[in-house]
């Protein structure tokens, strides 16, 4: 087994975490930082590159609505057809 060895400090600071406060229990709210105000920044296209693209026409959101619903539809025919087998085997074998 191996010595425990006293602790020593070197010094160096890995992460400042004098800001650092508990938040409240009974009062939940976003934490600010002291001298930031509450205006909206600009944000430059290199923050954020997939808001980099145009706004969609009509057409496109309606077929990307559909999209999304054809992928849940299909999710949940899955777990449909599941519960049906159970419910089914379970019918034959009691």
């Amino acid at each position: 087994m191996k010595k425990h060895e006293p602790f020593e400090d070197d010094g160096r600071t890995i992460a400042d975490m004098s800001g650092v406060e508990m938040p409240s229990l009974f009062l939940p709210r976003k934490p600010r930082q002291p001298g930031q105000d509450n205006t909206p920044r600009e944000t430059s296209g290199q923050d954020r590159p997939w808001e980099e693209q145009e706004e969609l026409t009509a057409g496109q959101k309606f077929w990307v609505i559909l999209g999304a619903l054809k992928a849940a539809l299909l999710i949940g025919s899955v777990y449909l057809v599941g519960l049906g087998l159970i419910i089914l085997l379970m019918v034959l074998f009691w």
